[in-house]
Formats: C-alpha cells, sequence, structure tokens
C-alpha cells in the first residue's frame, strides 16, 4: 500500500456496502440489536477521502486550506467538506437515508474538530468557518431522531476515546501511538476520571490477561465506564469474495465469558449506580441510588466496608452486616436483601 492509497477516519462514500448486505443487512442488524435493548451506532466523519466520486463531481464542495490545498487536517488525504456549500446536503441526505432505512439511533463523529469544526474555507470570498452551519446541521438530524457523540467535549458530552497504548513492543496496531499509558492509570487508581466514558486502546488485541484483564475490566465498570469491545462476527469469505478480519472472533479469547459475566453484572447495576461515592485506598466504588442511599458497592480489594446496611452479594447471595462483612475482590454487593431472589450471573472464576 502507498502512502497514498491509505485511508485513516474517512469513507468514500456514505452508504451501506452490498458486499456486507447493503442498507436492509445492516436494518436487520438494527431490528436485532433494538430487540436486545442495544442502541445502534454509526461512525461517521465530516470528511471523505481525496479520491471519492464526490469531489470529482462537485469540487466546488471542497474546503481549503490557506494555501490552497483541500483540507486533510495533516493526515495527508481525505479531503473536508465545506457545510455552507451543497456538501451538507449530501451529508443529510446521506445520514437521513441511514436513519429511515436502517433505523440508526445515533452518530459519533470521528475526528470532530481538526477534520470538521474548526474548518475554514480560506478560498471563500469572506473567509468564514462552518462552524455554526455544523450545528444546525447535528440540529436537524436530532430532529430526525438522531442522538450524537463527538470525538471531543462538546455539548454532547464526552465522547468515547482510543487513549490508552500498552507497555510492551507490541502495544500498538499504528506505529506505536499511545496517548497515555495504560500502566500508569492502573497505578495512579484514575478509573474515576472515565465516569460514563468509553475507553479505546491502540492495540490490535487488548482484552487479555497481561494488558485490558477481566480485572482491571471490572474495576473500570465499578466506576461506570465501558471499554470498547471489538467483534468480527463475519467470515473469511462472502459469495466467495475474501473480507476483512478472518474467522468469527470474540474479544477476550478463552477468557470471552469473564469479560461476559462483567457485562451481565453491570446490566443489572446500572440503574442503582446514580452518584459515585470514592473510598480511599480505592478498595471498592460506593454507589448511591437517585434517593442519594447507599445502593451497590463494586469490591476491588478484599476489605469491610465502612457503612451501615446490610449488604447481598448479587452471584453468591451471601449476607452481611456492612461493616462486619468482608468484601471479595471482584465481587458486587447491593444493600438489602432483595438480591437473594434475583438471578444474577453465575460467577465465572478464572483458570
Amino acid at each position: 500500500m502507498t502512502t497514498n492509497e491509505r485511508n485513516i477516519c474517512v469513507n468514500y462514500d456514505y452508504h451501506y456496502a452490498e458486499e456486507f448486505g447493503g442498507i436492509a443487512g445492516m436494518k436487520r442488524l438494527v431490528d436485532e440489536a433494538h430487540r436486545l435493548g442495544i442502541r445502534m451506532w454509526q461512525w461517521c466523519g465530516m470528511a471523505l477521502h481525496d479520491r471519492s466520486k464526490i469531489w470529482k463531481e462537485h469540487p466546488e464542495y471542497i474546503l481549503h486550506e490557506a494555501n490552497g490545498d483541500p483540507w486533510d487536517a495533516a493526515y495527508r488525504f481525505g479531503c473536508l467538506g465545506d457545510f455552507r456549500t451543497g456538501f451538507r446536503d449530501y451529508m443529510f441526505d446521506c445520514m437521513k437515508t441511514a436513519r429511515e432505512g436502517a433505523g440508526i439511533d445515533g452518530i459519533f463523529w470521528d475526528s470532530y474538530q481538526n477534520f470538521g469544526a474548526t474548518g475554514v474555507n480560506w478560498k471563500a470570498p469572506d473567509k468564514a468557518p462552518h462552524t455554526e452551519e455544523i450545528w444546525r446541521f447535528q440540529a436537524e438530524l436530532q430532529r430526525l431522531g438522531y442522538s450524537h457523540r463527538c470525538e471531543v467535549t462538546t455539548i454532547f458530552g464526552v465522547s468515547n476515546v482510543q487513549m490508552y497504548g500498552f507497555d510492551d513492543s507490541e502495544n500498538s496496531h499504528w506505529n506505536g501511538l499511545r496517548r497515555r499509558t495504560w500502566s500508569r492509570s492502573v497505578e495512579n487508581d484514575e478509573a474515576f476520571a472515565w465516569l460514563d466514558c468509553g475507553l479505546g486502546f491502540f492495540s490490535a488485541d487488548s482484552f487479555t490477561r497481561e494488558r485490558l484483564s477481566p480485572k482491571y475490566y471490572f474495576w473500570l465498570m465499578g466506576h461506570r465506564c465501558v471499554p470498547w469491545l471489538d467483534a468480527r462476527p463475519w467470515g473469511p469469505t462472502v459469495n466467495g469474495k475474501n473480507m476483512p478480519g478472518g474467522a468469527p472472533k470474540l474479544p477476550g479469547g478463552e477468557l470471552a465469558e469473564q469479560y461476559a459475566r462483567c457485562n451481565h453484572i453491570y446490566n443489572e447495576m446500572l440503574p442503582r449506580m446514580h452518584r459515585l461515592r470514592l473510598v480511599d485506598g480505592g478498595k471498592y466504588a460506593l454507589w448511591l441510588d437517585k434517593q442519594n442511599k447507599p445502593s451497590v458497592i463494586w469490591a476491588f480489594q478484599e476489605t469491610t466496608a465502612d457503612c451501615d446496611g446490610t449488604l447481598t452479594d448479587v452471584e453468591t447471595k451471601e449476607t452481611g452486616s456492612g461493616r462486619k462483612m468482608r468484601l471479595k475482590p471482584e465481587h458486587v454487593y447491593v444493600f438489602g436483601t432483595d438480591a437473594v431472589n434475583r438471578k444474577y450471573p453465575i460467577r465465572i472464576d478464572a483458570p
């Protein structure tokens, strides 16, 4: 692959490829996700590859840098479209089709700042930004039913972001890039800082015992932080054509069920996890309910809880007094005894 043939953070067009079932196939996937209570979000950007046919058909859509080059955010490929031109309507029609045809719930806007909102068309007579036009565009998409998240902190909230790399030599599939070192955040007990964020890792295989182990996956979820889980469900070929990703693969390999256990517990506990209370030493995370009463404890070390009330282990159903009961690492406890008759996931011990 030569430099000019690379592709990252940009598409050639915004439609669902027929090789993967087209928009009808995406609708089947979305319908099944909705049946399971999952909202489906579409990754998008506000730029297209510099070889996209749209630029050949409408070169006036391209937003230009001060030197006259297409705005490429220093990626050296891709073009940002000017939302004060017909590019805005083109993008809106694409997103409307995805909403009406496939039922997509939300859009994650990649590179929102550098490849989107801060763009200025220096070739235009007034050399003005198109930020307000982007905001109006997003508002109109909201009226269609879309939710938004952006790859920065915006009015739509704090976004999911690919953040961490690992210490080992195979830390990254992208030239060793890492914005922060994962081991340092673990050492500094920084999980509380990622409340309601979905972390990403610069690695082709993050979910291992040596990297983001089930222990630390549990630790993040106990702080209401759910990392990305990549899954490649397609096989090596479709209709005789080679497809990317190889054979079907779930994250975690032989540890997949341990990560799944954390997911099941988290989904059950989330309605109780309204306000986080940090504990000295980070031995556990205490969550209050909507009435500001103690509700859930996620234990990270063996310890006792510095609070009153009856605690119930959601898996073993063991109960005890809050100040006397020994909390076990990687166990979750609820206040009260109503959990005794609830069918929570069965604990899967590490081999």
